[in-house]
């Protein structure tokens, strides 16, 4: 809804069908803090048109298939995301597209096969102090397609690729 500043804290979501939570709107703020999100179908936190909330010291993982992403910003969306922990995804940790811009500071991303962070379409944003864990196969960082993000002393362990920034995209990726 626009203009909603609704604080959420301490709390559990699992199991949605329709994603874990979203936020969006212009004017939409928030401020979710301390919850555990996971094993939700399809993105577990989707912030989007024009939305901006403050997401501090959550956990965010998938379920045991692994399935979906775990923050999706996305049309003309932004946010502050810090001391948050991803992890447990097959797909993307996180996805900026669509002239999102978003704050990512002191997370800790711990990614699968696929990506850790896949930005494009215009996303930007900026990574300042994030630790980056990979698996031995997939890219930790890409960027594609008219992405624009700052990255400012973070750190990569164990990756097959650091970072990658390649065009056109690859039509396999969302």
């Amino acid at each position: 809804e626009d203009g909603a500043h609704p604080t959420i804290s301490n709390t559990h979501i699992t199991g949605c069908h329709g994603g874990g939570l979203t936020v969006s709107g212009a004017g939409t703020k928030g401020r979710i803090t301390d919850c555990h999100i996971h094993a939700n179908l399809g993105r577990e936190v989707f912030v989007t048109e024009g939305a901006s909330p403050a997401l501090e010291r959550n956990r965010i993982h998938a379920g045991p298939q692994g399935a979906g992403h775990g923050i999706v910003v996305a049309q003309g969306a932004s946010g502050v995301f810090v001391d948050n922990i991803l992890s447990d995804f097959s797909s993307h940790c996180i996805l900026l597209r669509e002239q999102a811009q978003a704050l990512f500071l002191t997370n800790t991303i711990r990614y699968g096969p696929a990506f850790g962070v896949l930005v494009y379409d215009r996303g930007s944003g900026t990574f300042e102090r994030n630790v980056f864990e990979g698996a031995e196969e997939g890219r930790c960082f890409t960027v594609h397609s008219h992405g624009v993000p700052t990255c400012v002393d973070n750190r990569f362990e164990s990756t097959a690729t650091a970072i990658a920034a390649a065009q056109p995209l690859d039509q396999s990726e969302p």
